[in-house]
């Protein structure tokens, strides 16, 4: 997953791409691109992270070792997502 870094990345993008806009270098469609890939990268994200605590899951539950103490933390790690992915 590339995610952090890749996403510090693609925020100054778009931001450099606001800029752009005000002073005329830049035009809206090159905005609504790297929004886009913002956008993108944060599904695919998610979806990473859906994924991994599915696939947990599932290996526990094939090795027999699934515990109540799992369902705890597949909450937290439900309701708390990374600040990266709540920020815009």
């Amino acid at each position: 997953m590339r995610h952090p870094r890749y996403c510090g990345k693609i925020k100054l993008s778009v931001a450099a791409i606001k800029v752009g806009l005000e002073v005329g270098s830049r035009t809206t469609l090159d905005l609504v691109i790297a929004e886009r890939e913002w956008h993108r990268v944060q599904r695919d994200y998610a979806k990473a992270r859906y994924d991994y605590l599915l696939n947990t899951l599932r290996l526990k539950r094939s090795a027999s070792i699934l515990a109540e103490e799992d369902k705890a933390k597949v909450s937290s790690f439900l309701t708390n997502p990374p600040a990266s992915t709540v920020q815009n």
